[in-house]
Parts: C-alpha cells; structure tokens; sequence
C-alpha cells in the first residue's frame, strides 16, 4: 500500500512538473517586454505625440507624427527624421505590426551607418520584432549584428545584458544548449555588473534549464540555488515569481538526480508559494472591479 501511495504521488509530481517547468523561462525577458516600450526623445513635438499615445489618441498622434516626419524631410534635419522613424516603428510594433516595425527600422539603417549606438539599438529592435513573429533564424541574424556592432560602443551594458539574454533563448529553440549556455553567462555577468539581482536571478533560472535538458542535473540544481539566493525572500512582486520558478526548477532537478524527498519538499514550496501568488492577483483584481 505505501508502494501504491509513492507511485501516486510521484506521477502527480512529474506530471504537476511537466506543465509549468520552464513555463516562464525560455527568455530571460518576456517576450512581450522585449525593449516593447516608446522611443524616449528630447524633442518637444515627439514628447507631445508620445503624450497623445499614451492618452489612448492614436489616431491623432499618428497623424501628427507622420506630419512631424515629412517636416523633418522636408527641412533636411536628419537627426529628426531617425527619431521620428523609430517613434513610427515602436508604434506598429507596440501594436504587434512587426512587419511595418521592421520596415520602418530598415528605412532608417541608411541614416545612421556611421552611428553605431543607434545600429546596435536598430538592430536589436529587429531582432525583437522577428522573435515576437516567431522568426527565429532571423532574430539570431540580427541579435548578432548587433553584438558585432556594438563591441565599439561604450556604456551600453544594459542593451548589451539583454541582446545576449535574447539570443540565448534563440539558441535554447535552436537546441544548440552549448552556445545558449555561452550566452547566458555573458548576460548573466552583465546583469551582475550592473547591480540588477532580480533579472539576473531570471537568468541564471534560464541557464539552470539549459543544464536540466542536458541532464545535468548537479549543475543545473547548482545555478538554481544562486537564483534562488539572489532573490531570497524579497517581498516585490518580481522577486517572488523568480522564488517560484527557482523552487519549481529545483524540484525537477532534484526529481532528476533521484532525490525525490528534495524533489517533493521543494514541489511543496512551489505549490504554497504558488497559491499565495494567485490569491494576491485574485485580490487585485477584485480592487479593480
């Protein structure tokens, strides 16, 4: 009867596992979020149709920034033009036309050849956007430009930490583990430089998967732990999403390695964790109504 019981409650552990490990890390950014956010500009025309679009005025706000661009052109002032464009793109982007987005980024390369901050910007941006249409060998061709391109730029570590975390989960659909694992590290080490625990944390949850599929459990359980111990306890909201993940994705390393008193002490966490998570989101979500 205890044999029937463990059986039981092993089944209910890798098949609890097998739906949500992982669920939320195959990118060390949510896809979603990847730089998906409005060109920031010092240009007070520009300021003033970002506040129409963020106001819920498109309509408006496109009309005048197509004004704003053929104004620019007009006038020859070049810089406006790219800003105006990588406004457009962001629009059609933000409105999940990434074919438009990346037309409109294309159109402005000619312009800023000799600017390499901007081509590493561009050239992530479209590497974002043919990721988002799942267009994955194109998003690697672009992400590694922009590496290329970028290793003359200075003070840009943040894109950098996000290029290389982007491609690696490239790299990860490619199951080509090793060059994902190669890039994880880099972003990872960019994360840690530049103080940011919490997405390095997110990475690091990421690196451990890439160990996990190549059943290497130790290793994977190892960099579980250093997530898990970026982010401790910390109460915002971030913070323990990753605790979830890392208690999740301990478990199933822990399952791997044939432990299974770990492998159901930390599917327990998960599971606590997990509750209490969407208790709070069903309260918000009452405060709204």
């Amino acid at each position: 009867m205890k044999f029937i019981k463990f059986t039981i409650a092993l089944i209910t552990f890798f098949t609890l596992v097998n739906v949500t490990i992982f669920a939320q890390n195959l990118y060390a950014i949510d896809l979603k979020k990847i730089e998906n956010k409005l060109l920031d500009s010092d240009d007070e025309a520009l300021k003033a149709i970002k506040t129409l679009l963020e106001s819920g005025n498109s309509e408006e706000a496109l009309e005048k920034l197509y004004f704003f661009i053929e104004t620019a052109k007009r006038n020859n002032e070049q810089q406006l033009i790219i800003d105006g464009n990588l406004l457009l793109a962001d629009i059609f982007r933000e409105h999940g036309d990434y074919k438009k987005s990346t037309e409109t980024f294309n159109n402005i390369i000619p312009l800023v050849l000799n600017d390499a901050k901007s081509l590493q910007y561009i050239y992530f941006k479209k590497g974002g956007n043919f990721q988002l249409d799942n267009q994955i060998d194109s998003a690697k061709v672009n992400y590694e430009q922009a590496i290329i391109v970028g290793e003359i730029v200075e003070k840009s570590d943040d894109l950098k930490a996000k290029i290389f975390a982007n491609l690696s989960g490239i790299f990860y659909l490619q199951a080509n583990y090793e060059k994902a694992i190669e890039n994880y590290k880099i972003a990872a080490n960019y994360q840690q430089i530049l103080g940011n625990k919490n997405i390095e944390a997110g990475i690091l949850n990421n690196l451990g998967g890439v160990y996990y599929m190549q059943e290497k459990y130790k290793e994977a359980l190892n960099v579980f732990q250093k997530a898990f111990d970026l982010v401790g306890y910390g109460q915002e909201d971030i913070q323990k999403q990753t605790r979830r993940s890392s208690y999740i994705n301990m478990a199933y390393a822990y399952g791997g390695l044939n432990n299974y008193k770990k492998a159901f002490e930390y599917q327990d966490k998960f599971l606590s964790l997990n509750y209490s998570l969407l208790k709070e989101l069903k309260y918000k979500e009452i405060a709204v109504i």
